[in-house]
């Protein structure tokens, strides 16, 4: 159950927005104070939505739950599914206050 917990933990995104960039880092690792970070400039950013490829599962997972940041051609999902909606909603809002068209809200 402890392995299942951090496992949790650690699948878990924390989005801390710049002023030029987002850093996001493993929640279980943000608590810990570990500095193991992935840093994405919003310059670098050519999209941001939800995976539209992606079905609801058995664990009430859906497309809004899994959070798509395209850089480069290569697109990174972010599972949301310890959120709220209104936290997902908050997240995508300050995607697009920052990025403005390149941010697909449904």
């Amino acid at each position: 159950m402890i392995g299942i917990g951090l496992f949790i933990l650690y699948t878990m995104p924390v989005f801390i927005f710049a002023e030029d960039s987002v850093q996001i880092k493993p929640f279980l690792l943000y608590i810990i104070g570990i500095d193991n970070k992935t840093v994405i400039k919003y310059a670098d950013i050519t999209s941001v939505g939800p995976d539209a490829n992606f079905n609801s599962n058995a664990y009430g997972i859906d497309r809004r739950n899994r959070l798509g940041i395209s850089v480069g051609g290569t697109t990174t999902f972010w599972v949301l599914g310890c959120y709220t909606g209104d936290a997902i909603a908050k997240i995508y809002l300050r995607f697009k206050e920052k990025l403005g068209d390149k941010v697909k809200l449904e």
